[in-house]
């Protein structure tokens, strides 16, 4: 069975079609393919085996005999699929060219990344969907440690309704802690509410996940980060610091507090950054009072960090680890 090598390669121009209501893929097309799919009005020729090698769904579909008047085009079966041209389109390219939808840490988009996930889960083509997974996840950190990390697709504000819808329909709960966080972090009330244009379609989360985050939006800017502020306040004097006089380390670290404290009162919950490496560097502190700060700050990011996924109504975050090395290794 004859295969591309390459998706920039393309095995040859499509033939002219008569049929005005179709039209045939100009970036995947098998000129000696052996079944043609039709998913809206935009066709693929490609190779049937191939796909049976791939997708038991596939496989099963393609196993039943032929009837004498099935349709045909150039010759060759049609089958037609209740896709989108959209989403078949990707998930074919993910097929039949490996490097267009390369493993991680490879650079994909959200909508590819989207499409794949429902398309791998459909037809059970079981690597894909674990490589579409690996890519999705690398948004959502499960640790502190990862927020440094660069995912493979750049997560905008537009994306984070969205993806929670995906989340929560393909059961994909181990990204949803930080995923709700970033849409409490990111988004106002009212996207929250009413919901986000995403591709010109209006999205909106569950009414459930509504008033989840809308109950964390206010939790997370108030308690949360006022835990995570007290070091720049209590106590007064610091163990161990060498500037205890009123115009000391506590005036520099009282100034650090009522800065941070009007930032927040914007009505985001950046607290992963609520006190940045800029603002530490700038605070001038003793050695003392800076790694006691630094300590409790740490601590209070890994107590906030623990509660995450109870806050959104999941699993603690040791069970969402178990789920998702068991979907995507």
């Amino acid at each position: 069975m004859q295969r591309a090598t390459s998706y920039k390669s393309i095995i040859g121009p499509p033939p002219p079609n008569s049929d005005v209501h179709r039209s045939y893929a100009t970036d995947l097309h098998f000129p000696d393919g052996n079944i043609v799919l039709q998913a809206d009005d935009l066709c693929w020729r490609v190779y049937g085996g191939f796909l049976a090698d791939r997708s038991p769904v596939f496989r099963d579909m393609l196993s039943f005999p032929q009837p004498a008047d099935a349709e045909l085009m150039d010759g060759v079966p049609l089958v037609q699929l209740p896709d989108t041209a959209k989403d078949m389109s990707l998930f074919l390219k993910a097929l039949f060219f490996y490097e267009f939808f390369a493993p991680f840490p490879s650079r994909t988009d959200f909508s590819t990344v989207c499409s794949i996930i429902r398309s791998s889960a459909k037809y059970q083509t079981e690597e894909l969907h674990k490589r579409a997974l690996v890519h999705l996840s690398s948004a959502f950190p499960m640790d502190l440690s990862e927020i440094a990390h660069f995912p493979s697709w750049d997560l905008e504000n537009s994306h984070l309704i969205p993806v929670i819808i995906l989340a929560r329909e393909m059961s994909v709960d181990w990204i949803l802690p930080y995923a709700m966080y970033k849409a409490c972090s990111r988004l106002t009330t009212k996207q929250l509410v009413r919901g986000v244009d995403y591709q010109g379609e209006l999205m909106q989360l569950h009414p459930d996940d509504t008033q989840r985050c809308l109950e964390q939006t206010l939790a997370l800017v108030t308690t949360a980060s006022a835990d995570l502020l007290e070091p720049l306040w209590l106590p007064e004097v610091i163990p161990g610091c060498t500037r205890p006089s009123p115009s000391g380390c506590f005036s520099k670290r009282l100034a650090l507090r009522r800065e941070t404290e009007a930032w927040r009162s914007h009505h985001r919950v950046a607290l992963m950054n609520l006190v940045d490496e800029h603002d530490w560097s700038d605070l001038a502190v003793c050695t003392a009072c800076m790694s006691f700060m630094h300590a409790q700050f740490n601590a209070a990011l890994e107590a906030l960090w623990a509660t995450l996924p109870g806050r959104f109504g999941l699993q603690e975050w040791g069970v969402l680890k178990g789920m998702k090395s068991k979907a995507t290794k």
